[in-house]
């Protein structure tokens, strides 16, 4: 039930945690397959089954980081953890090499079944949300906040820059980034739909 609801997520409904609307911060990242729409116009419907195998193998790295997965959109997945969780052993930045091991492990079985290796590119941002239960007869946690849309558009932003993982400014100072990885500053950029720049930081595994 635990994998079928979402990590956690099923404590979180029986005990009551969001029945009502409460604030808490949040780290979030959104991570979005690469050239999807020209993928998808060669496989066709086998494509739903390139994208099923890929969100399987996020599954451990999403277990191992004790991320949530908030929701999937499209070819898009949604991952969420409370900011201590996240920041902790900096999972929020480990899941994404985590995923780059579990793909490269399986390379050689995409490109045969597929004929293609999934890439993929991120953004992480966190900030203060609300939290809230909804619905009845299918219930979901939801999370409403401007940290929910600037993250998005920092994972839009990864294809404009030519990099694959982005993590904003308030993300790298709570974070203990590990020696393991490199972060180059870019500064204070402009985000759509955002009248004030955000820092962003490229980060990658050395």
């Amino acid at each position: 039930v635990n994998r079928m609801v979402g990590q956690d997520v099923m404590m979180k409904f029986l005990r009551g945690r969001y029945v009502r609307p409460t604030q808490e911060e949040r780290v979030f990242m959104f991570l979005d397959l690469k050239g999807s729409t020209t993928i998808a116009e060669k496989l066709g419907p086998t494509y739903y089954r390139l994208l099923n195998d890929f969100f399987h193998d996020l599954s451990q790295p999403v277990m191992m980081t004790r991320a949530e997965i908030y929701q999937y959109v499209g070819d898009e997945v949604v991952l969420t953890w409370e900011l201590e969780r996240g920041m902790r052993d900096a999972n929020c930045v480990r899941v994404f090499s985590l995923i780059n091991e579990a793909v490269a492990a399986r390379a050689e079985q995409y490109q045969q079944e597929y004929g293609v290796t999934p890439e993929y590119k991120a953004g992480v941002h966190c900030g203060p949300v609300i939290s809230a239960q909804i619905g009845d007869i299918k219930r979901e946690i939801v999370y409403n906040g401007d940290v929910v849309n600037t993250t998005s558009r920092i994972q839009e932003m990864c294809g404009d820059l030519g990099v694959d993982l982005l993590v904003s400014g308030d993300v790298m100072r709570r974070l203990n980034l590990p020696a393991t990885y490199d972060a180059d500053d870019l500064g204070p950029t402009e985000i759509r739909g955002k009248e004030q720049h955000v820092e962003l930081f490229s980060v990658r595994p050395t």
